[in-house]
């Protein structure tokens, strides 16, 4: 499939966004590294901060998208909590949005995607409360609110990721087991079922 002009101008905008930040990439660096013209630029987005604000709303769908599927493709509510730590660990080091998106993308995207973003994420919570509503699951989760329940499955993980981007170190991959063990231990009732 042929890459469209919005396509190579977000592949090259994430690129210098790693390469130089943002305040330093210019729109005509944009162009020259996508091999768009200044006009076709525009065509597709109002400003900078516009691609700035489509990378990010499209790195957080398809970050939401692999959680979800994990969660989903989960065989007991055990194994999809942990499917969901190692999804989210596998995504930060195979998807070069993960950088843009958990060191630095929301403070540069956040006015322009925040109505986005907000339906973006009221779908994703709705999923999830949807799948701990399931008969399979709700039994063998511990009650609390969404806010910590997402907390304690993606926060351990999160922090260890964001730590990966900014300063290297382990892999998210090689400790994954243990956020999954710690998540699967934390939320379900019986320590058997984790």
């Amino acid at each position: 499939m042929d890459e469209t002009a919005r396509d190579r101008i977000l592949k090259a905008a994430l690129a210098l966004f790693a390469e130089r930040g943002f305040e330093a990439t210019r729109t005509s660096d944009i162009c020259a590294r996508a091999a768009v013209s200044n006009g076709s630029l525009f065509h597709v987005f109002a400003s900078k901060d516009a691609v700035a604000a489509a990378l990010y709303r499209d790195g957080i769908a398809a970050y939401q998208a692999v959680l979800l599927a994990a969660l989903d493709g989960g065989a007991g509510t055990g194994r999809a909590l942990r499917a969901v730590v190692h999804a989210q660990c596998g995504w930060a080091e195979a998807d070069q949005r993960a950088r843009f998106l958990f060191t630095h993308g929301r403070e540069i995207a956040a006015g322009e995607a925040a109505r986005d973003i907000a339906a973006l994420n009221a779908r994703f919570v709705a999923a999830i409360e949807t799948w701990r509503a399931v008969p399979l699951h709700r039994p063998a989760l511990r009650p609390m609110p969404l806010p910590a329940f997402t907390a304690v499955l993606l926060g351990p993980s999160l922090m260890a990721i964001r730590g990966w981007l900014g300063m290297g170190g382990e892999a998210p991959t090689t400790l994954a087991a243990i956020f999954a063990d710690a998540a699967a231990h934390s939320l379900l009732k019986d320590a058997e079922d984790a």
